[in-house]
């Protein structure tokens, strides 16, 4: 006998699985392709615009100092901000007996809205600057802006700015 074993038999063929190369590729590519689609969709399509008067009242929502130094110099800048970005008013620049001179000098608003926010102004300006501000309460101060500011956008959609010099001034025709 021999040591050595001889096969008799043929080497078994093991079965060839190639890999779906191209069938991966096209749903690679498709997939990719997909994505950079919806990417350069989102990134065309316009971006909601928000209004200076959702801008006003998103801010207006968004308040939470308690402090009444803090809160009235709040309630007052957003005031004022809006007075000059909606009415073309250059209220930041003016002082709060200005802004009611500019308002009365115009004539536009009602003397019951005038007298409120002179109020309102008189009580911001007295929370900001006295030694030992007094209590108050948030909600209503929050609410009494809101009710200025709503009547005051109201005629900011009607009329776009305020009247000017030249159109309010009995010398004008001259």
């Amino acid at each position: 006998m021999q040591d050595d074993i001889l096969d008799t038999l043929e080497s078994a063929t093991l079965p060839v699985h190639e890999f779906p190369l191209l069938p991966v590729l096209i749903a690679s590519a498709v997939v990719v392709l997909a994505l950079l689609v919806l990417y350069v969709w989102r990134r065309l399509r316009p971006k909601p615009v928000e209004s200076l008067e959702q801008a006003m009242r998103r801010q207006l929502q968004a308040i939470t100092t308690t402090d009444p130094r803090a809160l009235h110099q709040e309630l007052a800048r957003l005031l004022i901000g809006y007075a000059e970005q909606g009415l073309k008013l250059r209220a930041s620049r003016l002082t709060s007996a200005e802004i009611l001179r500019e308002f009365a000098r115009n004539g536009v608003m009602s003397a019951r809205w005038q007298a409120s926010l002179a109020e309102f102004l008189r009580e911001c300006d007295q929370a900001k600057f006295a030694p030992q501000p007094e209590e108050f309460d948030r909600t209503a101060c929050i609410a009494r802006c809101r009710a200025i500011f709503d009547e005051l956008a109201a005629y900011a959609v009607a009329s776009p700015k305020l009247a000017t010099w030249w159109e309010w001034s009995p010398d004008a025709s001259v």
